[in-house]
């Protein structure tokens, strides 16, 4: 947290995210019942080469923050167990770095990967390339755990896309031919499966009464 030095300014928070394509969790059967909780294992920054990077994003925040145009603004600093003030911050060795971001990463929720999508053939995949688990029948998954890494932004567009091909995906293996060839307002897909147009309503017939 950076507070500014003028008074009734907002302070700053400085973060930064790294899609880790090293350290790669876990998540499997705790047992043979449905209702027992998976083994998850985050393995968060297991890989020095993630740690590493990470090192480099907190130095380049502390860069921008000690560089003239941004110092004369920085009133204090607050880096829990790390800095409370410029000078700490700019004493800060890489091995002080280093540890601050071992005890003080975390994830922003964004769990994904846990289903790979890829060539059935590599013992790691669970989806193939129409989303279809292997050795299941009728059975697709259409959200971010397919994904084979992590994408470097916000994992929501990239779920909507994945369950919009999914749909496409869907359509054309059932046969329809026009699948995700004409879309309506309605959130539609084939021609095959687009709603009918509502007929138009009929008039009332108009009775003395009525008119009055």
């Amino acid at each position: 947290v950076v507070e500014a030095k003028v008074k009734g300014a907002v302070g700053v928070v400085c973060e930064f995210n790294h899609p880790g394509k090293k350290s790669r969790g876990s998540v499997r059967l705790r047992s043979g019942n449905v209702r027992d909780h998976p083994l998850i294992d985050d393995a968060l920054l297991r890989d020095e080469e993630d740690v590493d990077c990470m090192l480099e994003a907190i130095k380049i925040i502390r860069q921008i923050l000690l560089s003239p145009s941004m110092k004369k603004w920085v009133g204090s600093v607050e880096i829990d167990g790390l800095a409370n003030s410029v000078e700490e911050l700019a004493a800060a060795s890489d091995q002080a770095l280093r540890e601050y971001i071992l005890r003080s990463a975390n994830t922003t929720w964004h769990y994904s990967c846990s289903a790979k999508m890829g060539d059935p053939s590599d013992p790691d995949v669970v989806c193939d390339p129409h989303l279809r688990v292997k050795g299941v029948q009728g059975l697709r998954v259409a959200d971010a755990s397919i994904m084979p890494f992590v994408v470097s932004g916000n994992t929501n567009a990239a779920s909507m896309m994945i369950g919009d091909k999914c749909a496409e995906l869907v359509l054309r293996d059932h046969g329809l031919e026009d699948a995700g060839a004409t879309k309506n307002s309605g959130g539609g897909g084939c021609k095959k499966c687009a709603p009918a147009p509502e007929a138009p309503e009929e008039e009332p017939e108009l009775t003395p009464m009525s008119r009055l």
